[in-house]
């Protein structure tokens, strides 16, 4: 099934990123090409959960480098207590976790619908994940001796913290249902700042998640001062902001961010600044496009449908840029560059199909195929499909009202057949 084959694959990926630690760096790109693809099956997933649980699905998810790295006025300095790699890692690390349990309680549903108990009848999902990755839920019994002194003093509260954070490590599946949430909201919405706090100073914990779903929960109108004022310092309290539907008094820190750091930010306050629909913030947006390269494919579609967007020439500078950056970029930014009549787009996206030499992650010859079928005017085999665009490129035109690919004879090919 597709959920188990998307978690045995997230599993070796993560498994071959830790085996070759010191190349991280050289592969941080694809693995956020998989962060974006994850983010997608986690959505999914998590639709199928809330069907069968019965509940509402979750809702919808500058060219001078020198001037870019020198802060500007008002610039939103972005935190350095992970390098890149790091934020790589761990974003990874915590949406596979979550894959991980959400297919967990799929497996209990469908079990319990089928009357069978989990030691029962094992199924071959459960079976083939199990291979790669053994589940790990929360420490019930050692989370129970854990409790909140009454009246407590902050030192108490810290430790407290730190006992919850101490009794989670080695958890890898994640869940709201998990009781480390309602644990840290004892601590009360008076104590927001100290949740923030502990979270911000949180290396990579298996922990981060609960900390972050406690701040979350406990969080309402009199703290948005407060979670304002640290969004910068702590990008993943943006969460917190688009839950809360805090975007629009969000907005100058966001575009801030977004204006310091186009290929870097986070790929959340993109799409919080894109959900304003607000023209003035259009420029900013399509720098990230141009020069956010592991998220191209994404961010266009988050850009593509804003009313009265141009993009025609952010996507020119994004597929200018992609092209000299490499295959892999090249590749996944031909996938929206070819809508814009680019036949190098296309070049890239029928070699990809046919040879996969080099397979964009999560990226199949069916999905290029997808794609080159919707903007030619032909239909046939993939083997067909590329002797169809060898034997025709040099006479294709682009058609900007179907955005497909034609074939227009050439005037000897006219003569000759006249």
């Amino acid at each position: 099934m597709k959920i188990a084959q998307v978690l045995i694959v997230s599993l070796l990926l993560l498994s071959t990123a830790a085996w070759a630690g010191e190349d991280l760096a050289q592969t941080n790109k694809e693995l956020q090409l998989q962060i974006r693809q994850l983010r997608m099956d986690l959505r999914r997933m998590s639709a199928e959960l809330a069907e069968l649980k019965g509940e509402e699905p979750p809702g919808e998810e500058t060219t001078d480098e020198e001037a870019a790295k020198k802060p500007q006025p008002g610039m939103v300095e972005w935190p350095t207590q992970y390098s890149e790699e790091d934020y790589t890692r761990k974003e990874l690390q915590n949406i596979n976790r979550t894959l991980i349990g959400i297919h967990s309680e799929l497996a209990e549903i469908r079990k319990e619908q089928a009357g069978l108990a989990l030691e029962d009848k094992p199924d071959e999902q459960s079976n083939a994940i199990s291979n790669y990755h053994v589940f790990k839920g929360p420490n019930k019994e050692l989370l129970q001796t854990i409790k909140l002194p009454e009246d407590p003093s902050e030192d108490d509260i810290n430790t407290y913290i730190n006992k919850i954070i101490e009794a989670t490590n080695g958890q890898n599946t994640l869940s709201p249902y998990d009781p480390q949430v309602e644990m840290l909201m004892q601590i009360g919405g008076d104590h927001l700042g100290l949740l923030i706090m502990k979270f911000q100073t949180l290396t990579i914990s298996d922990c981060e998640y609960h900390l972050l779903e406690a701040i979350a929960r406990l969080a309402n109108d009199e703290h948005k001062k407060l979670i304002l004022a640290k969004l910068p310092e702590c990008p993943d309290l943006i969460e917190v902001i688009t839950n809360k539907g805090w975007e629009t008094d969000a907005k100058e820190i966001l575009l801030a961010g977004l204006r310091n750091h186009p290929n870097t930010v986070n790929s959340n306050w993109i799409k919080a600044v894109a959900n304003l629909k607000d023209p003035e913030t259009y420029e900013v947006l399509k720098a990230c496009l141009i020069n956010n390269s592991p998220l191209r494919y994404h961010i266009f579609k988050m850009l593509a449908d804003l009313p009265g967007i141009e993009l025609e020439d952010a996507v020119a500078q994004a597929w200018e840029k992609a092209q000299m950056e490499g295959s892999r970029e090249s590749i996944d930014a031909a996938k929206f560059t070819v809508q814009y009549g680019y036949l190098d787009a296309l070049r890239s996206l029928v070699d990809a199909m046919v040879y996969e030499a080099k397979p964009m992650l999560f990226n199949t010859s069916q999905d290029f195929r997808n794609i080159i079928l919707q903007h030619i005017d032909f239909y046939g085999r993939n083997d067909e499909i590329y002797r169809w665009f060898k034997d025709n490129h040099a006479n294709l035109v682009f058609d900007k009202e179907t955005r497909k690919f034609e074939v227009k004879e050439s005037k000897a090919a006219q003569t000759a057949e006249y």
